[in-house]
């Protein structure tokens, strides 16, 4: 086993099964730090041997947003230390991942660690507080449970061509339990989230990869203009027809309130944004800091922009963006389901604040699976068992 297997292996178990459990312990950051350091000496050793290939627009990428990351922390007197270091955890495990060696990824292994984890939470969820309040149960909040298991949804349904025939039916009771998983966390979020990565499925999915990019693009355009302006739209929606419609509805379905007090903390923050939009008001702001409430922004962008300023935003969806169409090839048909759960974690960031900050072992995860489907292409590993879909489009290339 060489030591690129080793430390992905290493790196798997560390992110999908010690990083969840060590957040009920609040271990969270010297896990992350320790993953930090793996990654930091795996990245050395390629660069020692002068075996680190890597696509120049994800390094720059991660590096802009890093450096803008330690400007506001500068500027802003030094403080908010910790998010730094989450920025920092971040930026490295997608690079690293990027830079992950044919013969170092096993995907197959992933995909037993997900079908453990699934199971696991099966047998968890019972005894972890859900009879008497399903806000205790897995690390106080189905939000995090939920994300998570978005991630792995959509992983599984990637590596759906590397599961033998005979073997298939077997993944419908995984499927299944994830399905009473997503039910028991009741979070909208998530709901919203998975309707959205299906609809992107069905849109972006095309024979010609020509056609499969452009659609990527509207895809991801098209649902970061939604959820913008659903961002500016909720707040004004209290005291409507519609809002009250929508209120009802959001009762009968979940049990839950439309309007969950978001609607205030939005607009306070978008007011806050408008006093200064170029530099924001450092790595630790909150919408505590400026009027009387506990809670975070529960929008990332939003957040984003209020403790970097919209240069700052900008350079996260950019960043984003840049390492979804990393992983796009021509002759992977698979890359349409990276997009459209790419579109739709724009959706779930819209109602959470996970990629960077609060629900960080959430975040990480998604940069490692995006920096993973980058090095799936950089490698030529392409899922697809269709050898005929393969050879036409290869046919096709060459015309």
């Amino acid at each position: 086993m060489s030591l690129g297997n080793v430390y992905f292996k290493v790196k798997v178990l560390l992110l999908l099964i010690v990083m969840p459990l060590a957040a009920q312990y609040s271990l969270t950051g010297l896990t992350a730090i320790l993953l930090c350091i793996i990654d930091a000496l795996y990245s050395a050793s390629r660069i020692k041997n002068g075996g680190l290939k890597v696509y120049a627009s994800p390094f720059f990428a991660a590096c802009i947003y890093l450096v803008w990351n330690i400007l506001i922390f500068v500027l802003h007197n030094f403080s908010g230390i910790p998010r730094l270091i989450q920025v920092v955890c971040v930026t490295l495990c997608f690079f690293s991942s990027c830079c992950l060696e044919r013969g170092s990824i096993d995907l197959r292994f992933v995909r037993k660690v997900i079908v453990f984890q699934v199971m696991l939470f099966c047998l968890w969820w019972p005894v972890s507080g859900f009879m008497t309040n399903y806000y205790s149960a897995f690390y106080g909040h189905g939000n995090f449970l939920g994300g998570l298991l978005v991630v792995y949804l959509v992983f599984l349904v990637f590596l759906h061509h590397t599961i033998d025939r005979k073997k298939r039916m077997r993944y419908l009771i995984l499927y299944g339990c994830m399905t009473f998983l997503f039910l028991m966390s009741n979070n909208r979020a998530v709901y919203l989230t998975i309707a959205a990565f299906l609809c992107g499925c069905l849109f972006g999915k095309s024979e010609d990869p020509q056609k499969m990019r452009k659609r990527g693009v509207i895809l991801l355009i098209g649902v970061a203009v939604i959820g913008f302006a659903f961002t500016v739209i909720y707040p004004q929606l209290l005291g409507t027809p519609l809002g009250t419609q929508l209120e009802l509805l959001s009762r009968a379905l979940f049990n839950k309130n439309f309007f969950s007090g978001r609607q205030t903390i939005w607009k306070n923050i978008v007011e806050q944004i408008i006093r200064s939009p170029h530099i924001g008001y450092g790595l630790t702001a909150t919408p505590g800091m400026f009027y009387d409430t506990e809670y975070s922004s529960h929008n990332l962008w939003l957040q984003t922009a209020l403790q970097k300023g919209l240069p700052g935003m900008a350079i996260l969806i950019i960043f984003y963006v840049n390492a979804i169409f990393c992983s796009y090839h021509r002759d992977n048909r698979e890359w349409y389901l990276v997009a459209s759960f790419g579109a739709a974690y724009v959706i779930h960031e819209c109602f959470e604040v996970s990629l960077d900050q609060n629900n960080f072992c959430l975040g990480i995860i998604v940069w490692f699976f995006l920096g993973l489907m980058v090095a799936v292409k950089k490698n030529g590993m392409f899922l697809s068992n269709d050898v005929k879909q393969v050879r036409k489009w290869q046919k096709r290339k060459t015309e």
